[in-house]
């Protein structure tokens, strides 16, 4: 059964804001990674896997916490995940060797999954409206994700990045009692009362539904893409062929604004066109934007415009495709955006762990190749997952 209760304005600009910081600190180490490896005296090789642990947390975060929200209230999952997302972040800022800043960046990560929760509950409750809610929501996660990097940049390299990583747990506390204080107080019951019967619903929905299994691949694969692209430019940027330092590697983050911006559009867009199409266009923006990457990327110029793009259609597709699989089956948004966001971010992960190592045996050229095929995989998938849910009778019915 849907819930009545609709979500006013104010409320979809809170859970917006709250997306954007709770996914925010999974990012902000990634302009740092030189900083952090000298700090923590490890070699520069365990860059990759400073900048996966959040994301392999927050996988596994999609799988735990996110499909409890079809059953449990998720204003207060929410709520109680940003408080433990703040403890978390703060252990990171302690950490005095590379094994605990792991454990914390993946725990956090897990908890970081709230971001993901703001969405399916927006979903829920969003009506007819459900991709300018999901776009907007999307918005602020993509918001969340740039403007981690600048301000962990920026933040960093002024106070250093333990100061850096303490103050935005403290902000993400701040957001914690928002969310308790002012979203809507609702839950939707699944029939199942176990916790072990929620996480087993995950695997069943991959299983059972194929247009789901092609939307998922396609997002893992621009994800991994995405991911391997920016766990990578840090260390490019820092080759004496440029010589920049975290500042100038976190600014990048502004360019990507823009492309934050187009998940708006995009899920507006999808109401209106179709999700195929745009998701169709968004992906070639990225290609393009890869395309510029291998030919212009020895400018500074170039990798501005080649991260623009990437970003653009990065967040477009994105922002689509989650519009798509919240309305492939009404009343298991969770559930389906969990088993989504597993393998969305499972894939991302691999893509930011392989990045560095792919960028020092082949290069920046190379690891450009590498992302363009992911880029046509995402494509290709994309195209046949929307024509399947566009085949299913319940596929974007009003939740």
């Amino acid at each position: 059964m849907s819930d009545p209760v609709v979500l006013t304005r104010p409320q979809i600009w809170l859970l917006t804001t709250v997306a954007g910081v709770a996914i925010a600190g999974n990012f902000s180490l990634q302009p740092l990674l030189p900083a952090v490896c000298t700090s923590l005296g490890v070699p520069i090789s365990a860059a990759g896997w400073i900048a996966a642990a959040p994301s392999l947390g927050y996988a596994a975060g999609l799988l735990i916490f996110v499909p409890m929200g079809d059953r449990y209230a998720a204003n207060r999952l929410i709520a109680w995940q940003l408080a433990g997302l703040a403890l978390c972040l703060g252990a990171v800022a302690l950490a005095s060797n590379l094994g605990v800043l792991l454990l914390a960046s993946t725990l956090g990560g897990a908890l970081a999954s709230a971001a993901a929760q703001c969405a399916a509950f927006g979903s829920k409750l969003a009506g007819m409206q459900r991709g300018r809610v999901v776009g907007t929501i999307a918005m602020g996660i993509a918001l969340g994700i740039l403007l981690g990097r600048v301000v962990g940049g920026a933040l960093g390299e002024a106070l250093g990045w333990r100061a850096m990583t303490a103050l935005l747990g403290a902000v993400t506390l701040l957001m914690g009692s928002s969310v308790a204080l002012w979203a809507p107080r609702v839950h939707e019951s699944v029939g199942e009362t176990r916790v072990f019967g929620l996480l087993r619903a995950v695997p069943l929905a991959f299983c059972d539904a194929p247009a789901l299994r092609l939307l998922a691949v396609a997002g893992g694969a621009w994800f991994a893409m995405f991911s391997g692209t920016w766990a990578v430019l840090a260390l490019y940027l820092a080759t004496p062929a440029f010589g920049f330092g975290p500042i100038v590697a976190g600014s990048f983050g502004l360019i990507g604004v823009a492309g934050a911006l187009s998940s708006q559009f995009a899920g507006r867009a999808s109401d209106q066109f179709g999700p195929r199409v745009v998701m169709q266009l968004a992906l070639g923006v990225a290609i393009i934007g890869v395309v510029s990457l291998v030919v212009f990327g020895h400018s500074l110029w170039g990798l501005a415009l080649g991260i623009f793009l990437i970003d653009v259609g990065s967040f477009a597709a994105q922002a689509t495709n989650q519009a798509l699989i919240l309305g492939l089956t009404p009343g298991r948004a969770g559930r389906d955006y969990s088993a989504y966001m597993v393998v969305y971010y499972g894939l991302g992960t691999l893509g930011a762990a392989c990045g560095p190592v792919l960028f020092a045996h082949i290069g920046w050229k190379g690891l450009c190749l590498w992302s363009l095929a992911l880029c046509f995989v995402a494509l290709i998938c994309a195209n046949f997952g929307a024509r399947r849910a566009r085949a299913d009778p319940q596929a974007m019915a009003p939740s």
